[in-house]
């Protein structure tokens, strides 16, 4: 599953729905919580339900972000969008693993309601509040749905206190945490949205730093992020080139029955041949 531009929709706008649908970001996130205001959650909600009856959602990825677990929204959501053409679930504010447990007996009851095959819902929880960042490690191991935790910058510059400024020095702790618990549990590590969303030029920057800082992909707010973002997380045509010439040097070795790799008159040992074909899967999966 690609994961590289995951776009917030607000579900209850049919028109951003149909934008989303025919564009050429890799995941919708059909969102239920922070834009959609309360009196319109119902409709947003009977909206899901429709483009699902009607196999709108097909061939796109689709998630759909839902209310946090102590709201009174959570059941209403999670009641009525486990449906055909849901790929997974997002749930917001998640604070340990026994949140992640607790989703996963509720999503295994509404899969078998509904007619679903068992574990077809992934999960891709919001790693937004200090709690959910000191039991990351714990939260990523806590369900084999999990295909991504997310990172949600500014809920979690607020739940620290740092609530005046933008401060991403804020966020290299907590980055550092997510990363390294999802590629632990190999599943992917999913950065906070770019707030200047009309920067492309620095979207594209940052973005490119936190592919080589370990991230897989991006939650976005606007669609004109999609194709910088695309481009972003993946390895560029430099790099491509180098993997290339460094797995033909390895074939070469293994046939000459040479026990050193050299490319360009360097020495390659297996970290980097490891990260090559790594590159190489990336571009082509």
């Amino acid at each position: 599953m690609k994961l590289r531009s995951m776009l917030f929709i607000p579900a209850n706008k049919t028109r951003y729905i149909d934008k989303g649908l025919d564009s050429d970001v890799d995941a919708l996130i059909l969102d239920l919580e922070d834009s959609v205001s309360q009196e319109l959650k119902e409709e947003a909600r009977l909206q899901i339900i429709d483009y699902s009856k009607k196999d709108l959602l097909e061939g796109k990825t689709v998630f759909i972000r839902i209310n946090e677990i102590n709201s009174i929204n959570f059941i209403e959501d999670i009641s009525k969008v486990i449906l055909p053409g849901i790929d997974g679930i997002m749930p917001s504010k998640i604070n340990d693993e026994k949140d992640i447990e607790y989703l996963d007996r509720l999503l295994l009851f509404f899969e078998r309601k509904n007619g679903l095959p068992d574990n077809k819902i992934s999960l891709a929880p919001l790693i937004e509040t200090a709690s959910a960042v000191a039991r990351v490690n714990e939260i990523a191991r806590a369900s084999k749905r999990l295909v991504a935790i997310c990172f949600g910058g500014e809920d979690y510059l607020n739940d620290i206190g740092s609530i005046v400024t933008y401060n991403e020095e804020a966020f290299i702790m907590p980055r550092s945490a997510i990363v390294n618990a999802a590629r632990k549990e190999k599943i992917k590590p999913i950065d906070t949205p770019f707030i200047d969303y009309k920067n492309q030029d620095a979207f594209l920057k940052k973005s490119q730093e936190s592919y080589k800082n370990g991230f897989a992909g991006r939650l976005l707010l606007h669609p004109i992020q999609i194709d910088a973002c695309n481009k972003a997380y993946m390895p560029d045509e430099e790099q491509i080139e180098m993997a290339e010439r460094v797995i033909d040097a390895e074939e070469d070795a293994i046939k000459n029955n040479k026990n050193i790799i050299l490319v360009g008159g360097k020495m390659i040992g297996p970290p980097m041949l490891k990260k090559c074909k790594n590159a190489i899967r990336q571009f082509t999966e």
